[in-house]
């Protein structure tokens, strides 16, 4: 890969973005957790058992491919930028992206809901511009997309990868969001938790920090970096979670979780196996009496 910025070869050459899983296949039959395996367990089990038990798969958003696009036009930049110290150009970025996007869209069923796929795409060729221009000036990475797979329970290991890792020895997240999170948000974030263990499992010390660097798809389109730190107790909190999947496997047992913001048809491809089933609903009156 050439050190200096490019033109429309470095678009072509990842054209068939796809993430390579070379610890698993190198590690056949090993029992594993993710962040975000975790997260869906604890946001409702029933989807968890769904998806991961059953093997079902939920037809991707218009976000989610915008995201993973986006994502990859960033991973392309920042892999080369380890050696060669600079971004490549703009119009590089924003192609890989529509490349990615575009291959997306012709080979995957996505579920568009009220989103019409020319208007996602054009969000997302300008939130790669914002961050070409915002963000990655600021970002010198030292390792980009890390696998990890480390000890982490009795039963389980804990898997994933690492964003970016920049030269300030901070764990970088490239995300993109519908809104600007709150601290708090950042402070409750199961994947930065599992980013913090992983780090200092592998290189044997403490992580400077933990930041988001956030494109933000607001009506005007905006980036937004912010910090967080990760303690001790997070990541005990985050084993105990973990733990809650293994119980709940053991005993296969997973309950629904029908308080859950996401526990509707909008949010949850499998809400017509769950909560979607019909239902005989008996509605009273304030007296008392059946209507």
């Amino acid at each position: 890969m050439p050190k200096k910025n490019s033109g429309n070869k470095k678009a072509e050459e990842k054209t068939d973005y796809k993430r390579e899983f070379k610890l698993l296949d190198e590690n056949p039959g090993t029992v594993y957790l993710s962040a975000s395996r975790i997260g869906m367990h604890v946001r409702c089990p029933k989807q968890y058992e769904f998806r991961y038990i059953e093997g079902l798969k939920m037809r991707p958003s218009g976000a989610m491919i915008l995201g993973g696009s986006w994502h990859a036009a960033l991973e392309v930049n920042y892999k080369q930028k380890i050696e060669s110290r600079s971004d490549i150009k703009s119009t590089d970025m924003t192609e890989i992206f529509a490349n990615s996007f575009d291959e997306r869209v012709k080979n995957e069923e996505i579920d568009w809901k009220d989103e019409k796929p020319g208007v996602v795409k054009d969000v997302g060729v300008e939130i790669t511009v914002l961050h070409h221009r915002q963000i990655a000036p600021t970002v010198q990475p030292v390792t980009v997309e890390q696998e990890f797979l480390v000890p982490f329970t009795d039963t389980n290991k804990l898997y994933g990868f690492l964003d970016v890792v920049d030269n300030k020895r901070f764990i970088v997240e490239n995300k993109t969001a519908g809104r600007t999170p709150s601290e708090d948000d950042l402070f409750k974030d199961v994947q930065l938790t599992a980013y913090s263990y992983a780090y200092r499992s592998l290189y044997g010390k403490d992580e400077a920090g933990i930041r988001k660097d956030i494109a933000v798809e607001t009506k005007v389109p905006k980036t937004v970096q912010m910090k967080t730190t990760r303690d001790g107790n997070s990541i005990e909190i985050l084993r105990q979670m973990a733990k809650g999947v293994e119980s709940n496997t053991k005993s296969g047992v997973f309950p629904p979780n029908p308080n859950s913001f996401l526990c509707s048809k909008k949010w949850c491809g499998f809400w017509d196996l769950c909560m979607g089933k019909k239902q005989k609903t008996t509605i009273f009156s304030d007296l008392g009496e059946k209507k």
